[in-house]
């Protein structure tokens, strides 16, 4: 194993560590903060029920109301889990997959770190409140981010029409990486990347507004109700005991 991949491997398989013993002991960091949901990949598994309702009832899904209603991403996301036969019962599996994907995703983003400054900044992020969280509910962002930091590593490693696949496939699942295409336009100086770039990028928005048509559900847009919001706040306030109820 050569050193470069050694930087890589085992921040990856001590973070990862830590995850599976977190799952395998009931997430106590957030018992204490009350905020586990109970280890079974809780985000995960509606998105595999959203994948499974798509097979059967389709784009019904999308709406407000009824059966299996209330879904907010993209179409590219449950046809791909539809095809792949993923179903609420293989949400166990997806979540200890999700987990190494986030462990590798904090691995290579800290790669750069010395010896000196790599182990506080890991232990940090590891163990602060919305990574947990995003390892325990097996949260799809996950993916994303695994796919932004791939983008980011072929586009610097100089295969920058390559980069734009996993961009395109990040987008394509939650809409909100598309803004990144204007980013690699403006970072692009070749003329016939950035010709690439906007045709890509073109054809993922028409994508998205078509996506975003569909979607007959309210975005929620309170503080309290994206994802992560109160963490922080609910952390410190278990330090001076916890909530009342």
């Amino acid at each position: 194993m050569n050193r470069k991949l050694k930087k890589i491997w085992a921040p990856l398989m001590f973070v990862y560590g830590i995850f599976v013993f977190m799952q395998i002991t009931t997430w106590i960091p957030l018992r204490y903060w009350q905020i586990w949901g109970g280890g079974n990949f809780v985000d995960s598994e509606q998105i595999l029920l959203w994948a499974d309702c798509y097979g059967d009832i389709g784009n019904s899904i999308f709406e407000s109301t009824g059966v299996c209603s209330g879904y907010l991403y993209g179409s590219t996301l449950v046809r791909i889990l539809s095809i792949l036969s993923l179903s609420p019962t293989n949400t166990q599996a997806l979540g200890y997959v999700f987990m190494f994907l986030l462990a590798a995703t904090i691995s290579v983003t800290l790669r750069s770190a010395n010896s000196f400054m790599e182990r506080p900044i890991l232990f940090t992020i590891v163990f602060s409140p919305p990574v947990l969280l995003l390892a325990e509910r097996g949260n799809f962002d996950i993916v994303m981010a695994f796919l932004v930091i791939s983008a980011s590593l072929l586009y610097a490693s100089n295969f920058q029409i390559v980069a734009l696949l996993p961009l395109a496939l990040a987008t394509l699942l939650k809409f909100y990486t598309l803004p990144l295409f204007l980013l690699f336009l403006i970072l692009n100086r070749d003329k016939k990347r950035k010709i690439v770039t906007i045709l890509v990028g073109t054809l993922v928005s028409i994508r998205v507004l078509l996506d975003l048509k569909l979607i007959k559900s309210t975005f929620p847009i309170e503080f309290s109700g994206q994802f992560g919001a109160s963490i922080w706040l609910r952390y410190f306030k278990q330090l001076n005991g916890p909530e009342p109820g």
